[in-house]
């Protein structure tokens, strides 16, 4: 399949993914990224442009609303959402494939990356409970 050169496709997903692992909406959260990275790697040469937005908690109604478990650290650093879109907007200019408007993010994804053995024993305490759906 041939592209326009000036195709650009965003994915929208939770840093959450990134970092914890979690099973229900995280499986949806890993395909996205799965996703954006496959298109990236079969068009990108052919001038398509991926993005993968991935916010760790961001101010807003769901995330005030949202009864946590281990997840409080989500509100203490959450993001206003302004500060969000200037990432984003930052992200797309410099043609990043994550955009991590938290900077933690990207260390989190070092450390996975970095000794996945570990990371795997550190994640069955991480229990977060979003609006309504519990991530397990």
């Amino acid at each position: 399949m041939q592209l326009d050169t000036d195709a650009q496709g965003r994915v929208f997903q939770s840093a959450q993914r990134l970092q914890q692992g979690q099973v229900r909406l995280g499986r949806m959260a890993e395909t996205a990224l799965a996703f954006a990275e496959w298109l990236a790697v079969t068009y990108g040469d052919q001038g398509l442009k991926v993005s993968a937005l991935c916010p760790q908690g961001v101010r807003t109604r769901m995330l005030e609303e949202a009864d946590f478990g281990n997840g409080e650290f989500l509100k203490e650093g959450a993001l206003e959402p302004e500060q969000v879109a200037e990432a984003v907007v930052k992200g797309l200019r410099a043609e990043n494939f994550l955009i991590l408007p938290h900077p933690e993010v990207a260390e989190y994804f070092r450390r996975k990356a970095g000794d996945y053995d570990r990371w795997l024993r550190g994640m069955p305490g991480m229990t977060v409970i979003q609006g309504h759906a519990r991530f397990e």
